[in-house]
């Protein structure tokens, strides 16, 4: 068993009580999320004003890229839903904001409204409560106010999350309990950590002065300067990263980002299916311009033309790469089709649920392993007996399963023409025009036809053709296996009451 990518599991939410004065605390550490007498104000003046925030926002170039802030303890996301706020009141339209955040002890969507329900941020709360990702350990990422804004949330401990990430922060905010009540969150290990990810001369702000915090501060490269604190709170620090400390990240094997010149920030596409036609709209929500080229008449013409995907996770006990990448993107994908279906977009789907049931005697036992280890929230999958899962599913079922309540499906071929429609300003598409052959030339890649005349050039080409990438030698290494038969149609009339 991989014992790091598991060991969030089983994930805590956040416990919690109100005061008299509707005040939360955490029941684990005794200390507050917040005031709710000057919460907001003190976010404010900490966080927002300690990183000058308001003046930097006004002061960006949406063509030097999003603007990046990395949190420690997301909490009720107070200080989130106070930068998006402010940042939408000051920073050019065109300009974008990337909130990275870490939290150990999520909260239930539910909560978030509750705890903000008299604020002023009282709707950015709804609208982040709506996209809550499902309570599962790992990277987490939503979009906000028509792509302006993103939030990448980690859930699980901040030290295991901090090596997986790949950024360089302009502000830094240190949150979370009190560092005699949560020490952990405070080591020079966690400073060093989290320098490895902010450029040289990003600034900082936190609301304690207390001694190990500024020890561990210098140990990461921070300079750091006393500042008047909130309200009854004498002092606060912030300050600017001065240098980048030896790192302590795991290098991973391969690159996490592209390498090398890519300052056209031009790309290559093969293929329009589900692949294709998301990395499409991915790159052109980040400025790039895409050449797509389709070898069928419009996208989704191999398996993605499917009339429907099931979306769901895949549950291991050690919770593996194929489970830590399904049980975000799940989440990702529902939020992702209810943001674009409210803009206008017209994808089939439905979050009806789905029953993943035992497959014999050795995987029932292997799924009852995966239950103890994890320990699931029912809000994510839900461990039904062979009668419960007959009575949801309104037909007599063989055997116990899953049930994941927050899964469905899909209609491929309308959820391909809705990321090209959003990526329709950035994107050439040339359908019926197969690439036969792709080649480096210096600094580009090439795309060919048949005949070998140059169809386009780029920086990146990314092949995303299925099993058809064979065909090509910079591609022939890798280890596809193609499958047959992905869907059964059946007349509702042959529909019986076993399955």
């Amino acid at each position: 068993m991989n014992a790091e990518l598991n060991s969030d599991w089983p994930l805590r939410t956040a416990r919690f009580s109100l005061r008299e004065n509707g005040t939360p605390v955490a029941d684990e550490f005794d200390d507050i999320y917040f005031s709710t007498e000057n919460g907001l104000a003190e976010t404010r003046h900490v966080f927002i004003e300690g990183n000058d925030l308001p003046t930097r926002f006004a002061k960006l170039d949406p063509s030097s890229g999003p603007f990046t802030i990395l949190e420690t303890g997301f909490g009720t996301g107070l200080n989130f839903l106070a930068t998006w706020q402010t940042f939408l009141a000051l920073a050019p339209p065109s300009a974008r904001l990337h909130f990275v955040s870490i939290e150990a002890h999520p909260f239930y969507a539910k909560d978030i409204v509750r705890l903000h329900k008299n604020s002023e941020l009282a709707e950015l709360a709804r609208v982040l409560a709506e996209a809550w990702p499902d309570l599962v350990p790992g990277l987490h990422r939503r979009h906000f106010a028509g792509g302006r804004i993103t939030l990448t949330l980690g859930f699980g401990d901040v030290r295991r999350l901090l090596p997986q990430m790949d950024l360089k922060a302009d502000a830094l905010f240190l949150d979370g309990f009190s560092p005699a009540r949560n020490p952990a969150m405070w080591q020079p290990e966690v400073m060093c950590l989290l320098a490895s990810l902010m450029n040289v001369g990003g600034s900082f702000a936190t609301f304690t002065s207390a001694r190990m915090v500024k020890d561990a501060l210098a140990e990461g490269g921070f300079a750091f300067e006393k500042a008047p604190g909130y309200g009854r709170k004498r002092d606060m620090l912030k300050g600017i990263l001065t240098r980048t400390p030896q790192p302590r990240r795991v290098e991973p094997a391969l690159p996490m980002s592209i390498t090398g010149d890519v300052g056209a920030r031009q790309a290559i596409v093969i293929g329009a299916g589900l692949a294709g036609c998301a990395i499409t709209s991915a790159l052109a929500a980040r400025g790039w311009r895409i050449t797509l080229f389709e070898r069928g008449s419009e996208p989704a013409q191999a398996a993605s033309g499917n009339p429907a995907g099931i979306f769901l996770p895949v549950l291991s006990r050690d919770w593996n790469a194929l489970s830590n990448l399904t049980g975000s993107a799940t989440g990702y994908l529902r939020s992702e089709i209810a943001r674009m279906n409210a803009s206008g977009g017209d994808i089939d789907w439905s979050v009806c649920g789905v029953l993943r049931l035992a497959r014999g005697d050795k995987h029932l036992a292997q799924q009852l392993r995966i239950l103890e280890t994890l320990k699931p929230d029912s809000s994510f999958a839900q461990w039904l007996t062979q009668d419960q899962a007959s009575d949801l599913a309104g037909v007599s079922v063989n055997a116990p399963g899953w049930w994941f309540p927050g899964c469905g499906w899909v209609n491929p071929p309308s959820l391909c023409k809705a990321w090209l429609a959003s990526a329709a300003e950035a994107t050439t598409t040339h359908f019926n025009k197969p690439v036969f052959k792709i080649e480096k030339y210096g600094d580009l890649w090439r795309a060919f036809n048949e005949q070998g005349v140059v169809l386009a050039e780029a920086p990146v080409v990314i092949v995303a053709n299925a099993n058809e990438a064979a065909k090509f030698a910079a591609t022939r290494h890798l280890p596809l296996i193609p499958f047959r038969g992905q869907i059964s149609q059946l007349p509702i009339s042959h529909l019986h009451t076993s399955a």
